[in-house]
C-alpha cells in the first residue's frame, strides 16, 4: 500500500481514511484533515472544518485512543467534549494538518 507524507512529515495511506465517500476533488466543500497525536497519524477525515472532522472521527470510532473514561469534575476542565454524546477526549497532544490527498489514495465507495 502506497504511503503519502503530510507537510508535517506524517505518513498516511488509504487505511487511515475514515470517510472516503465524502471526498471532494475540488476541495471546495471538504478538505482532508489528518489528525495525529504524539505517536503518529490517527486518521484522515474529509470535512468542511476541524470541529466536523473531530466529530466524524469520534462517530467512526477512530478517536478512541484519546477518550477519557473517568475523571473528577475538577479534571473535566482539561478535556473536550466531542461527538453526539459529548464524551470527554484529551486533545492535549492532538494536532491536525490539512493534507493534499491524491485521488488515487481515496478508495472508491461501494
Amino acid at each position: 500500500m502506497k504511503n503519502y507524507v503530510s507537510s508535517k512529515g506524517l505518513k498516511f495511506n488509504k487505511k487511515h481514511i475514515v470517510n472516503p465517500s465524502d471526498y471532494d476533488p475540488s476541495g471546495i466543500w471538504t478538505k482532508a484533515f489528518l489528525l495525529y497525536n504524539e505517536y503518529g497519524t490517527i486518521c484522515v477525515v474529509f470535512a468542511s472544518h476541524l470541529q466536523d472532522a473531530l466529530d466524524i472521527a469520534v462517530y467512526e470510532e477512530r478517536f478512541e485512543c484519546q477518550r477519557i473514561e473517568e475523571c473528577s469534575k475538577e479534571e473535566e476542565v482539561y478535556y473536550t467534549r466531542l461527538g453526539n454524546y459529548g464524551d470527554l477526549y484529551d486533545l492535549t497532544y492532538v494536532g491536525f494538518d490539512v493534507v493534499n490527498t491524491p485521488f488515487t489514495a481515496v478508495p472508491k465507495p461501494c
